[in-house]
């Protein structure tokens, strides 16, 4: 579980020790109770540093979308957009997937292959983990977002 509280946007995530270059990735994402519209959780990969890597996930209106952040600076690689693989509603549970081979990205949503993407920018190897990003203060109820079974599949190298 994690919980986005403090700094309207400020994406906050964490990640797991071993770090992976082309890889299959997937966990399940449980849709928050209590979350706004522009809310956004999901899987944060190819982690560089503390401030460098990928964001693919859902909004809580449930559109799916991927970011790329930098420092302080991120750079839409997929805007947010709608697409009927995505369940949407308080406590019901999605697939989120991404295949990752050098610069290229394919998005699923339960098994759905919903966009694909090509961005070179960090192809080395990098941390892979989850991430929330809060859209307000969210005084009052907290946004929570839970994740499970994060599973991770190494592609062979290209030749």
């Amino acid at each position: 579980m994690m919980e986005g509280k403090g700094q309207p946007g400020l994406v906050c995530w964490q990640h797991t020790w071993a770090s992976v270059q082309n890889f299959y990735a997937d966990t399940q994402v449980t849709n928050p109770q209590s979350c706004r519209s522009n809310d956004r959780y999901g899987l944060y990969l190819r982690g560089q540093s503390e401030t460098q890597g990928y964001v693919y996930g859902l909004a809580c209106d449930g559109r799916f979308f991927m970011t790329k952040v930098d420092g302080s600076q991120a750079s839409v690689i997929v805007p947010l957009t709608s697409n009927s693989a995505v369940r949407v509603g308080p406590g019901l549970t999605n697939v989120l997937g991404i295949a990752a081979n050098n610069g290229t990205y394919q998005l699923y949503v339960n098994g759905i292959n919903v966009a694909n993407a090509t961005d070179y920018s960090f192809t080395n190897t990098g941390w892979i983990g989850f991430f929330i990003q809060a859209a307000s203060d969210n005084t009052g109820t907290p946004f929570r977002a839970f994740f499970d079974n994060l599973r991770v599949w190494l592609l062979p190298r290209p030749q």
